[in-house]
């Protein structure tokens, strides 16, 4: 039962599976509510008329009652009581209900309701796991946090390929993660020019973001383009060079420091494989001969690649790497060589590459996305602060790209057999 504001009107209605039945309820109770209201507004004058009735038969009881003045008074008086009844009743049905309009379920309507609460709350829970997640997640924001340029990226790979081939610049020289690490050499270079840094360290915040994986790869990338690199494995912690090269872990470099060892027999040299068969050049008796040349994976062009593992590991590794005869050894590394790359342990979690950074001419950081948070991130870029060398900036690992499918042909004949590849000289076809 609902009044209405506009008039003295009440509205009834009913809720029920079939119609007939809500309307047949509506109905019975409107009735009922009529009949109540008006024996609820006329009890006084049926209770006056009552005792009035009773008051008329006891004169009209008496000799010549009916005669007298008070019986007609009275009879007046109830006439008007009757008028006055008949006045008061003005409670009626004035509309019965004739049907039912059905007002459930709504699924338009609930499922517009239910997609926009949907919408609403989606967006709330995102806006709110974005103000409580401290993970960095792009590179504008490391740049941003560490103040140091971005010099390269380095796609995300599965973890069985990266296992069965961490090192791409050797086993997949034509792929797409190949040429990134190139991308990093030729930034690393442009970068450094005028600063002519010779021993590069690489370090990077937290353990697990791949700086050992992206030094070995940059260290084959440096070697293709002619020039002596040696790998210095000097993460005593956790030293990994050597498994990664599949070579010796002793004689390293402890055990020249020490006096152990010679430098000459520490170095290993690590085989740079020939992608593509070279030019052959024609020698005097009409022969050719393979002349290994070119870069980018094309050839060694009389680059050399050396790792100096990192030896027995001391007891007390964050000592040991400032002393002097850890110094000393890598001023003999650098005499033998162009490029000296040095693998450094993490920044938050030992204090050896802040003591290694006194020892070389610059370093950079490798990141991975989605792992560091935004404090380690402001950590380390306080811990650079304290280091002398130069800060050439940051490579991102784990990163998002889009790969160029098939763009380099050299990425298409390097699948083909070596007897497939023909070279057209002085007219002359050799296959």
């Amino acid at each position: 039962m609902t009044p209405r504001r506009d008039a003295d009107f009440l509205v009834f209605s009913v809720v029920d599976a079939d119609p007939d039945t809500a309307a047949l309820i509506a109905n019975t109770y409107a009735e009922e509510y009529t009949r109540y209201r008006r024996e609820l507004d006329s009890s006084a004058l049926t209770e006056l008329l009552s005792q009035l009735k009773l008051r008329i038969a006891e004169v009209a009881a008496k000799p010549e009652g009916e005669k007298s003045v008070l019986y007609s008074s009275l009879v007046d008086q109830e006439q008007e009581l009757r008028t006055l009844q008949a006045l008061q009743a003005n409670t009626f049905l004035i509309k019965p209900a004739d049907g039912g309009t059905q007002i459930q379920p709504t699924p338009v309507r609930s499922g517009i309701l239910g997609a926009f609460l949907g919408l609403l709350l989606g967006i709330g829970f995102a806006f709110l796991w974005e103000s409580l997640d401290r993970r960095v997640r792009n590179e504008q924001e490391l740049e941003r946090l560490l103040g140091l340029p971005l010099l390269g990226r380095v796609g995300r790979r599965s973890r069985r390929d990266s296992q069965r081939h961490p090192i791409v610049m050797l086993d997949e020289p034509a792929s797409v993660t190949a040429e990134l690490f190139r991308t990093l050499r030729t930034n690393l270079d442009l970068v450094s020019v005028d600063r002519k840094a010779q021993t590069i360290m690489v370090t990077s915040a937290l353990e697990a973001e791949g700086k050992t994986t992206t030094l070995a790869n940059l260290a084959v990338a440096y070697a293709r383009t002619g020039r002596r690199v040696t790998l210095v494995d000097l993460d005593l912690r956790r030293p990994s060079l050597a498994k990664m090269f599949r070579l010796d872990q002793s004689p390293g470099l402890t055990d020249v420091a020490v006096g152990a060892a010679n430098l000459e027999d520490a170095l290993q040299t690590v085989a740079l494989r020939t992608v593509l068969p070279a030019p052959q050049r024609p020698s005097a008796n009409g022969r050719r001969h393979s002349s290994v040349g070119g870069s980018n994976g094309r050839g060694s062009n009389s680059g050399s690649l050396s790792v100096l593992s990192s030896g027995a590991l001391p007891p007390n590794p964050g000592e040991f790497v400032g002393t002097g005869a850890v110094a000393k050894v890598l001023e003999d590394v650098l005499r033998r060589s162009d490029i000296v790359l040095v693998d450094a342990p993490p920044l938050l979690a030992v204090g050896d590459a802040i003591v290694l950074s006194e020892r070389v001419d610059a370093l950079f950081i490798v990141s991975r996305l989605k792992l560091l948070e935004r404090p380690a991130v402001q950590e380390v870029a306080r811990i650079l602060e304290s280091c002398p060398a130069e800060k050439l900036g940051f490579v991102v690992t784990d990163a998002d790209f889009y790969q160029t499918h098939g763009y380099a042909v050299y990425g298409h004949m390097t699948q083909q057999p070596e007897r497939d590849v023909v070279r057209l000289e002085s007219g002359a076809v050799d296959r």
